[in-house]
Parts: C-alpha cells; structure tokens; sequence
C-alpha cells in the first residue's frame, strides 16, 4: 500500500506550463514518469467524471455531459459502486474543485466516497466569489473563505497528508479564470493580460505544489490536467486537438522505486485513475474502460492500450432534454502514429484524419487529398476501433 498525492490542474496546456516559472513541477517531471502521449477530456467536468468513473462518458453514471452548471440535474450517480475513492485503498480526502454536481448538493463529494471534503462544488466566478473570498464547503458544512483559493487548497491538502489520508486529491482551481495576480507575498511579477495573469497563477500553484510535496515527501505524486488552455488565452479547450486533450502528465515518487523516465504509452485520465487505485492497494473490478499504468511506474513490462480515445457530447446534455444519442458524440481516437477526430453526424462536417508522427500540430488533414494505400488501412483501422 502506498500512500498517493494527486495533483489535477485546471486548463494548464503544455504550452502553457512551458512559460511558467514553476520548480516544483518542473522537479516532479524531471525526476519522475511523464507520459508524453496523455489524454484528458476536452472539458472540465466530462473529463472529471472519467476520472472518477475510469469508465466513457456514453456510459449511464457519466450523463453529467461537458459541462456542468448550476441547473443541471445530472450529478455523478452516488451509487456507483466504481468510483475513485471507493476503490482506493484506506482514507481518500479530497481538496479544491470537485465539479460534479448541481448547486447546493453540499454532501454529493462525501456520497460519492470521499473521507474528508475541503473545497468548492464549482467554479470560482461571478457565481463562486473570486479566488480571494468564495463560499465553499469542510465536510459538507457551509463556509465562507478569505484567503487565496490556491493556498487555501493546498493547506488543507497538507492536513490530509498529515492525517495518513492513503489518497490525497488536490483539484486546483488554477489557471482556470477568473485570471488575476495572486498575492503580493507570492513575489510575483506584476501581469496586465489574461496570459501573463494566467502564468502567475501557475506559478503561484506551483509554489503551493511545492509546499504539499515537502509535507510529506515520501509519498507518490501525481500530477495532470484536465484539459488544454481557455481559448481565452490561446488554447484550444474544448476541441478534440491535441492542444485541447493531450495534456500534462507525470508521476513521481523516488522513494517507492517509480522510475525517472519518458513514456510515449498512449493513456488517458480514466487509466491514471486506475493506476492511482492500484497504487493505494486497491483492486480494480471489470467493466471498467481504463487499463492501470502501474507496471510502467517501476519499469515492467504491461499490457498497455493499443489506441487512445476519448469523446464528448456535442451540445450541453440539457439542450437535449432527453440523454443525447450516440450519433450526437464527436469523438478522436490515435495509435502511436495515425489519428482521427469524427465529429457528430448531424454536423455534415466528416472526419479528420492526421500523421501525428509528422504533423504533430495537425495542419494537414489527409482526408482533404487522396490517401495513400498506407493511409487508408491506418483510416479504416482506426475507425473500426472505436470502442
């Protein structure tokens, strides 16, 4: 049994993190696992619920849909007996934004199978407070906070760890915006775009990485995102690119023999979740669409997934009124070289297809000219493999 921090960043790109100035995290990815072919939902909520889930969003508990606002009546089911911190192994406390509920449900994150709850149901925004001053919740009791969001969740974060909680889940609200400088005692630059705002929000979170990863330094941590960059930055959040769902992933934990090392492992959010559970000592039951990336922690040989997929509804799940037809999803899925983005077949708009091994950026789409004989095959294979 092994005792786990993970850390789950809200919007951070690549790109993004390769402007910041963060230590921290630069010290976990350097000296631990980074899965470079890593693939988080393309929204926040959706790609949660995988998490939570390790199974796809068509499946009946993760009707929560890509987004998830206050009016929704679609929570993660609280009888879901497969859930991340039911299957964890020991004491799971879980901090910051949780994302998977309609408002009020102030006892949904214990329901679902957390010890401890220190966080928000939602959003920090105009609906949420600010990063400053924001209602929130401690085990289901209502609380109003004035302290910075990101230390706030941090420090509770340390108090879990402290505790002996076996699963420490650390769900930052940043970058995500409302974008702003963070304190002054930070000793951060001064920013005046929604970028440069965005970056000190990075680097102020991986200050507060840092302090969580001292606390106890033994432990294995886990670090990802759960999908690109706002598009209000640059990014490409909500698309299927690999801008908007091929996002940062490492685990560290030199302490308990996890290797330092690069893996190009095609993985998604839902198999991390399984390997966070194996981690803890946990058992994984069947049925779920996740495949635990333990053995490539420590260097073992593995069964690993031959595609990556993901998909998304293409509307809000309430503009449906009823639970949307699989015809509705648009969906990506890739092998070590070829990829396609389907989009919804009432769109009119077709496939894409790209050679991520030349093309990384996916600026030429190889349906728009004549396939080759190669191309072809990788097409057809791949498009008869969506799960």
């Amino acid at each position: 049994m092994t005792e786990v921090t993970a850390f789950c960043a809200d919007d951070l790109s690549w790109e993004l993190l390769a402007q910041a100035d963060t230590p921290h995290i630069d010290s976990l990815f350097a000296g631990g696992t980074v899965f470079t072919n890593f693939w988080a939902g393309p929204k926040c909520s959706k790609s949660r619920a995988e998490a939570m889930t390790m199974r796809l969003p068509r499946r009946d508990e993760n009707r929560v849909g890509d987004l998830l606002g206050p009016a929704s009546t679609y929570d993660l089911p609280v009888d879901t007996p497969a859930l991340l911190p039911k299957l964890a192994l020991g004491s799971a406390s879980f901090h910051g934004k949780h994302h998977l509920c309609g408002a009020g449900e102030n006892l949904h994150p214990l329901q679902v199978g957390w010890d401890y709850m220190t966080g928000t149901l939602h959003n920090l925004g105009p609906a949420g407070g600010n990063y400053f001053a924001f209602p929130a919740l401690v085990d289901g009791e209502s609380v109003a906070v004035e302290e910075y969001a990101t230390r706030w969740v941090a420090d509770a974060a340390i108090v879990g760890e402290l505790r002996g909680d076996n699963l420490v889940y650390v769900s930052f609200h940043a970058p995500h915006a409302p974008y702003h400088n963070p304190p002054e005692d930070y000793g951060l630059p001064h920013a005046k775009t929604k970028l440069k705002k965005a970056l000190r929000m990075i680097e102020a979170m991986d200050f507060e990485v840092g302090r969580v990863m001292a606390a106890d330094p033994r432990r294995v941590f886990v670090f990802f995102s759960d999908n690109g960059a706002s598009t209000k930055i640059g990014g490409e959040k909500g698309e299927l690119t690999e801008r908007g769902i091929n996002v940062p992933c490492a685990v560290y934990g030199p302490t308990q023999g996890v290797q330092e090392q690069d893996r190009a492992d095609l993985c998604t959010v839902r198999d991390l979740s399984a390997t966070i559970v194996e981690l803890t000592g946990g058992s994984l039951p069947d049925g779920l669409d996740a495949v635990s990336l333990q053995p490539a922690l420590f260097g073992d040989a593995y069964e690993g997934n031959t595609y990556a997929y993901t998909e998304a509804w293409s509307k809000d799940i309430w503009d449906f009124g009823v639970v949307p037809p699989l015809d509705e999803m648009a969906w990506a899925i890739r092998d070590s070289r070829w990829k396609i983005i389907a989009h919804p077949a009432a769109s009119g708009v077709g496939d894409e297809f790209y050679d991520l091994l030349n093309d990384m950026d996916e600026e030429n789409d190889l349906l728009l000219g004549q396939l080759t004989g190669e191309q072809q095959a990788a097409y057809d294979t791949l498009k008869a493999s969506r799960p």
